[in-house]
């Protein structure tokens, strides 16, 4: 009988360990939420919509920071979310899969050790699964029971299964808290007498969904509900 002795990791370990995880959650969040942005500011009657969800239900439950407690009562900052989730995941490939045995799929047959990779950037941009694929219309999750936590799979920024992202809960809380207090606490200028036509949607190749220019605009305070 073999023993092994558990190595406890040192301070410094836990410390880097938590750093990459946490880093990882952040960058990948902070990417999404660039072109969360940008789609609003591209699209203003989007952003308006949602301003005034926001403000109704400060009208009728009273003014206070957002928290994630208050994310349910906001159906349309859900769908704007699942939307730029739907064009703009923040890793096009999901991490690869590597085939154990041979396996079957549809038409296709993957030997074993074949190497799989899902890209989630073309099935959120796929015509055959989303009419009018490349516009920003959160509308069209009206009535839909779909969400992003690997349960659908016209719609996976974070995978699915065993390996779904670990930073799901996370980054979903950070996500929506940051926007729905973005858009409501400021009302947004593009600089240099820019228009919405204006902003660049162009992405950069990699294995991120990076803007090829960052996001620019100007905030100023908003009038809030009293």
């Amino acid at each position: 009988m073999f023993f092994f002795k558990l190595q406890v990791l040192s301070l410094k370990h836990r410390q880097c360990l938590a750093q990459e995880v946490l880093s990882a959650g952040i960058i990948t969040t902070a990417l999404t939420l660039e072109w969360a942005m940008a789609e609003l500011f591209r699209n203003p009657r989007c952003l308006k919509k949602l301003q005034h969800e926001i403000d109704d239900i400060m009208a009728k439950e009273g003014d206070h920071f957002i928290t994630d407690g208050d994310i349910s009562k906001l159906p349309y900052l859900e769908k704007v979310v699942k939307e730029a989730f739907r064009l703009h995941p923040a890793a096009p490939l999901l991490l690869p899969r590597l085939a154990s045995e041979a396996v079957k799929m549809d038409k296709y047959t993957l030997p074993a050790g074949a190497l799989l990779l899902v890209n989630v950037w073309a099935i959120g941009r796929d015509p055959n699964a989303w009419e009018n694929a490349e516009e920003f219309l959160p509308e069209r999750f009206d009535g839909k029971d779909m969400d992003v936590k690997g349960r659908h799979y016209d719609l996976l920024p974070f995978g699915s299964g065993r390996r779904v992202c670990p930073g799901l809960r996370l980054a979903l809380s950070v996500l929506h808290v940051t926007l729905v207090n973005l858009v409501r606490t400021f009302e947004w200028e593009l600089p240099n007498g820019q228009t919405h036509m204006d902003i660049d949607m162009s992405e950069q190749r990699g294995i991120g969904s990076i803007r090829t220019m960052p996001l620019l605009a100007i905030p100023k305070p908003r009038q809030l509900t009293p």
